[in-house]
């Protein structure tokens, strides 16, 4: 039997935009709060994966200043 993908399991394997933005935005929040250098650079580490795993530049450049 060959299953298909279906759209669904699209959508919890690359999440929905909202979802994208939530991850990217909570790390971007966690980057902020950071008081050593090493979590800053860990979570601005984070934060570029996950914009580029998204493809969601156009976050990264808003974020960015």
């Amino acid at each position: 039997m060959i299953s298909m993908i279906t759209e669904s399991d699209l959508k919890r394997l690359y999440g929905e935009k909202e979802t994208q933005e939530r991850l990217i935005n909570n790390a971007v929040d966690a980057c902020k709060r950071a008081q050593s250098d090493w979590a800053k650079d860990y979570w601005f580490g984070v934060f570029k994966t996950l914009c580029e795993k998204f493809k969601r530049t156009d976050l990264y450049n808003k974020h960015l200043h």
